[in-house]
């Protein structure tokens, strides 16, 4: 990826949520729950609106399936995390 800083991890925690949700839905919670974990921390950097989208929310809820994951519980896909406009 050719793009800059901050803007460049940014797209990072992004992508890495989404992949985690598709390792989710494939039943593979450790790769899931490991990849939120990384989206999480690359994204705690960013104001809780960054580029119009409610990043602390999202943050939030990352966060929440990466402990429900680690912990064994699965939180149902009628509870997946859905990107807010800020």
């Amino acid at each position: 990826m050719s793009e800059i800083e901050p803007e460049k991890t940014f797209l990072q925690g992004l992508i890495q949520a989404a992949a985690a949700f598709h390792h989710y839905l494939g039943r593979n919670f450790s790769g899931a729950q490991s990849l939120l974990a990384s989206s999480a921390v690359k994204l705690q950097q960013f104001q809780p609106r960054y580029h119009g989208i409610a990043t602390r929310k999202l943050r939030e809820e990352i966060v929440q399936w990466a402990r429900a994951l680690g912990e064994g519980t699965d939180p149902g896909r009628d509870n997946l995390p859905t990107v807010d406009r800020a």
